[in-house]
């Protein structure tokens, strides 16, 4: 499964309780931290993902 880093920031992708941001969701405060959050290196890497994956296989 692939996924790019654009699809997770598309307006169908919703909280419940979406805040009611300044300008609405394509407005520039919505636009500058989208922007900002995307220029950020990953929190996780794949390779950890992986090695999570095998570890809990271990585990039963």
């Amino acid at each position: 499964m692939t996924s790019s880093l654009d699809s997770l920031f598309t307006p169908g992708l919703v909280a419940a309780q979406q805040p009611q941001w300044p300008g609405g969701n394509e407005g520039a405060a919505i636009k500058s931290a989208v922007q900002e959050l995307k220029s950020f290196p990953p929190l996780v890497f794949a390779g950890e993902c992986d090695d999570l994956k095998a570890r809990i296989a271990l585990a039963e």
